[in-house]
């Protein structure tokens, strides 16, 4: 998939708009759930039904009530928090790209990698406000976090860009607002005294300590790619019925590759990094989220919307290379 975005004639604005345009359609779902407190099922879509009065269902714990989190089309809030916020930058990234090549290089009309009219710019404002009010339906403190992160590094790239000031300014009163009216979700999100957050937190404190048990015992070449869950079946009997990938890519990787396994992977990295724009904002944002998640690297969908971010990474830095040798 990578190969083929980067090999791809395509205009790099279609294969964005595209990617975003499923970001919106997953927003509208997760505002919809939550307002209706409830995911319905769909084959189509490879829905699962959940309601806030089941038990195993991601949710927040306020007065005594539960309150769904928004799940869209994915298995569980964090990975759609993860894909919204690289959607979000994503957009932004688009629109701030337009307008430098624009300042830079004057009229753009037969510059095909960044093209934009009016009306374009309009839907994607209101879109990217789509897009925020459904990544904050999730409550992924993972993938706000990253959002902030994202937003920062594309200030200090763009800080004199006004588009992109003009559109933090909406981003943010749009926030402050739904901030405002879901304070007290927010806050018990962010309490790690409220009893949900204290067992999220203990039960991150227990997978780093079956990721000891397991990597100790496979130091060298691992338990192999997916077989991480295997290999706390086969050192911890004990708690079958609850064994997940630790919510870290990193230490996920290490122990189902093992040292020689991410050695070979740093000498890939090694050899194509000057063709990545390591600071591509979309790839950054998951890239940080999997610091609190494994969904990038342990789920097919997760690893093929990692790789697209790869890709389009590459991507934009051809364009980049393309332009300043004009």
């Amino acid at each position: 998939m990578a190969t083929i975005i980067i090999e791809s004639k395509i205009e790099f604005n279609k294969l964005v708009f595209w990617l975003w345009l499923g970001g919106v359609v997953q927003s509208v779902l997760a505002i919809v759930q939550f307002f209706v407190q409830s995911v319905w099922a769909n084959k189509w879509l490879g829905m699962a039904s959940h309601s806030a009065d089941q038990l195993g269902v991601a949710v927040l714990d306020f007065g005594g009530e539960r309150f769904l989190r928004s799940y869209g089309s994915f298995g569980w809030p964090n990975a759609l928090g993860i894909y919204l916020s690289a959607i979000f930058l994503l957009g932004i990234v688009s629109i701030c790209h337009f307008h430098r090549h624009s300042r830079e290089n004057g009229n753009l009309e037969n510059k095909k990698d960044f093209r934009f009219h009016g009306n374009d710019s309009l839907m994607l404002l209101i879109g990217q406000i789509v897009i925020l009010a459904g990544l904050f339906f999730t409550f992924a403190r993972g993938a706000w976090l990253a959002v902030i992160l994202g937003i920062i590094i594309l200030v200090v790239k763009n800080y004199k860009n006004k588009i992109l000031w003009q559109q933090l300014f909406i981003y943010s009163l749009v926030g402050i607002i739904l901030l405002f009216i879901f304070k007290p979700l927010v806050f018990s999100r962010v309490n790690f005294q409220n009893r949900l957050e204290r067992k999220s937190v203990s039960e991150r404190i227990e997978q780093w300590q079956d990721w000891k048990i397991v990597f100790s015992q496979n130091k060298f070449l691992g338990v192999g790619p997916g077989a991480y869950t295997y290999g706390l079946f086969f050192y911890k009997l004990d708690r079958s019925h609850d064994f997940q990938p630790i919510h870290n890519i990193y230490l996920l990787l290490v122990a189902e590759w093992g040292i020689i396994g991410i050695g070979g992977l740093w000498l890939f990295i090694y050899y194509i990094h000057k063709r990545i724009d390591w600071l591509f904002t979309p790839l950054l944002s998951a890239l940080f989220a999997g610091l609190f998640d494994h969904w990038t690297v342990s789920m097919f969908t997760g690893l093929l919307f990692l790789a697209i971010l790869f890709a389009l990474a590459v991507k934009i830095k051809n364009i980049d290379n393309a332009d300043s040798k004009e």
